[in-house]
């Protein structure tokens, strides 16, 4: 046998390697068993960002409902809507801290439903404030109401063509932010409307309920616009 030659290993010597072997590939397995234990589940943060929208949306429907009807039901079903928005807010907030991945940066999905949460908190103190101030809502008022309904399914859209469809969210994102020009028309309309009047209290009650609507449509905007951001990362 040549110096170069290496012998070969018994039998003994080879089942010694190879329960090494299994004995490394099982603690590996019994490692990777224990991580996937411990890892939160996968979340679809589309889906959260995109239910979200829908409860915002339905917290300004119920506001219009409530317009309309002024009964303590109708006003307990925007407080249960905006309540429910809250809900998928403090999950989404709940999961950016749990999951190691995210498909969109955390401070993206964090600020994009704090900002549209602000929305379905406008709509329902404008019910606190006009059962306390009690006024009635004017053609003003519906008339931001129903902008702020549109606005707002067109920012669920968006988020529904962000995973998919990127361009497509950055264009409906151009058409929600359009909500705040609307808005600030039917604003400053209401307001040329409001100061002809001489009733002071009536003026000073009055011009709080617009501007809440007004803030709501300014938040609408920048939702728009981080979506029209979100959108151009993901082209």
């Amino acid at each position: 046998m040549s110096a170069e030659a290496k012998p070969m290993p018994n039998g003994d010597t080879f089942h010694e390697h190879r329960k090494l072997y299994h004995r490394h590939v099982s603690r590996w397995q019994a490692w990777l068993a224990r991580l996937h234990g411990v890892l939160p589940p996968q979340v679809d943060f589309f889906a959260l960002m995109q239910e979200h929208a829908q409860k915002v949306e339905q917290t300004l429907i119920q506001l219009r409902a409530w317009f309309r009807a002024r009964t303590p039901e109708a006003a307990q079903a925007v407080s249960q809507a905006e309540h429910e928005a809250d809900e998928v807010v403090d999950a989404i907030s709940d999961y950016l801290g749990e999951v190691f991945f995210t498909p969109l940066d955390r401070e993206d999905i964090h600020d994009l439903s704090v900002e549209l949460d602000e929305v379905a908190d406008y709509a329902k103190a404008t019910v606190k404030e006009m059962q306390l101030l009690e006024v009635e809502a004017d053609g003003h008022l519906h008339e931001m109401v129903e902008l702020l309904i549109a606005g707002t399914y067109t920012v669920r859209q968006a988020i529904g063509y962000l995973k998919s469809a990127p361009r497509e969210a950055r264009n409906c994102a151009i058409r929600a932010r359009k909500t705040e020009n609307a808005v600030e028309t039917t604003y400053r309309r209401a307001l040329k409307d409001l100061f002809e009047s001489q009733d002071v209290i009536s003026i000073l009650k009055k011009r709080e309920l617009y501007r809440h609507l007004s803030n709501a449509a300014d938040r609408l905007d920048r939702v728009g616009d981080l979506i029209a951001r979100i959108s151009t990362k993901l082209i």
